[in-house]
């Protein structure tokens, strides 16, 4: 595991019974909302931690989650999932540049 040294009682506390990865609903759990809410926030781009994808499931790092508790900052989400699908006739327009 990570080094423990740095961090504050409470803390060490708080995160000692967790998994090294976390699952939507622990991870909702630890942020006090429904598991729907964090999945919206996931999608939308918004939810404050770093989420990988794994076997169709996804997951929390501790690390950043402790990462995440000491700063307070937000991570970066990286590169937004391309939208699979048919273009709307909107989007086929703009691409046209217009009518």
């Amino acid at each position: 595991m990570q080094k423990l040294s740095g961090l504050s009682e409470a803390l060490i506390a708080r995160i000692a019974d967790l998994p090294a990865v976390l699952s939507i609903p622990q991870i909702s759990l630890e942020f006090q909302q429904p598991a729907d809410t964090t999945r919206k926030q996931i999608r939308k781009g918004t939810f404050p931690l770093r989420v990988q994808s794994l076997g169709g499931q996804k997951f929390v790092s501790l690390g950043d989650y402790v990462r995440f508790l000491e700063t307070g900052e937000a991570q970066s989400q990286g590169v937004p999932a391309r939208r699979v699908g048919r273009p709307t006739n909107a989007s086929k327009l703009a691409g046209k540049g217009g009518i």
